[in-house]
């Protein structure tokens, strides 16, 4: 359960443009720490064990209170927004309608710990509403927990588009050099999750997911730990970086870590690659394992060297590949738009500045 937790060091010493928006950094370094993202992270996973797998709302929300206050008391400095530090050290914590992106990036754990989507929903919505009970901070909480539920579950990433389009409606029309371009400090799920997401989607590993996100500049840390804790469930993470990222934390923090990375189930692709490992020592071709697995003799191949795919021709196509896909997105939220005008007037009314804004950058990236 390292994901976001290494994807929030990672981004640490980025955050209010510290960096250079760039792929192309150190990923490691002394400069590095861990933030809020990553306490609230573990309060949560430990709130959540606490409370137990069948646990009503009543209980789950009880005993995620006590396990975020336990945590944000004891590391008070970790970088909490004003009004979430009020929270910590209320003695009745209520809600305060927060639309904040502190419920996405802490919500990680819950994709992992449930059995069926519906349930994975569930939990991360009351997860959520014992603070940021705003809808678009409860959205962005499901949201994050879905794509990790179902990437875990061994959905591929077109399918996982599909549902967060379908489910959450966020706009993942832009691409990454469009959203660097625009980039801004704002530290909401409305503009996070769509960022994390696309940074996800476009990524071809834990890495270049966490470097995509980190890239994108602004609120770097939580852009790390959301856009992480989704690859992780994707991809897995190699060991290396999760040896270097432990050296950050606190041996408590890594015990809670560990206890549920030890009990939450692999990936499906990591399975795989297993799978795929064990039937070349026993001779098989590709063609064969393809045919056990019911998977093609490519993918067989791709699982057992990815190492040969990590190149420019196939990054390049990649991209086409992401491009396709953006020009299908526009079209689908052209149609979309089209179908319910009274909302978008709506949006428009409540965002025309902040859209005019966006339309003025856009046009000055355009002439540069």
């Amino acid at each position: 359960m390292f994901g976001a937790v290494l994807g929030d060091i990672i981004g640490s010493r980025f955050e209010f443009d510290r960096g250079g928006r760039t792929k192309e950094f150190t990923l490691f370094t002394k400069e590095d720490d861990f933030t809020d993202d990553t306490v609230m992270t573990v309060a949560i996973m430990e709130g959540l064990i606490h409370a137990g797998k069948d646990a009503d709302e009543k209980t789950v929300k009880e005993s995620l209170i006590r396990s975020m206050q336990k945590w944000g008391r004891k590391y008070p400095y970790a970088g909490y927004g004003a009004r979430f530090i009020h929270w910590i050290h209320a003695e009745n914590p209520q809600p305060y309608n927060s639309w904040g992106n502190g419920s996405a990036m802490r919500v990680s754990s819950v994709g992992w710990l449930y059995d069926s989507l519906e349930r994975t929903r569930e939990a991360a919505r009351w997860s959520a509403e014992i603070s940021h009970n705003h809808p678009e901070g409860v959205k962005g909480a499901e949201c994050a927990a879905a794509v990790i539920y179902l990437a875990r579950a061994g959905e591929e990433k077109e399918g996982i588009r599909d549902y967060v389009l379908k489910e959450f409606g966020y706009d993942l029309s832009e691409t990454m050099e469009e959203l660097r371009a625009r980039h801004e400090h704002v530290e909401s799920c409305q503009d996070s999750l769509p960022k994390a997401l696309t940074s996800f989607f476009e990524g071809i590993s834990y890495e270049d997911v966490v470097r995509n996100a980190v890239s994108l500049g602004g609120d770097t840390d939580t852009l790390g730990a959301i856009a992480g804790a989704m690859a992780e469930a994707y991809y897995g993470i190699p060991e290396d970086i999760i040896n270097e990222g432990k050296n950050f934390l606190p041996e408590e923090m890594l015990s809670v870590l560990m206890k549920i990375d030890t009990a939450k189930p692999a990936t499906k692709k990591a399975e795989q690659i297993q799978k795929v490992k064990q039937l070349r020592e026993q001779g098989l071709t590709y063609r064969e394992i393809g045919t056990v697995m019911n998977i093609s003799a490519a993918y067989a191949h791709i699982l057992d060297k990815p190492e040969l795919y990590n190149t420019e021709k196939h990054k390049e196509m990649h991209k086409k590949y992401i491009d396709k896909r953006r020009e299908e997105n526009l079209a689908y939220g052209k149609k979309w738009r089209e179908k319910h005008p009274e909302y978008m007037k709506e949006w428009y009314q409540a965002n025309k500045e902040r859209y005019k804004e966006y339309q003025r950058k856009k046009k000055e990236n355009e002439t540069v």
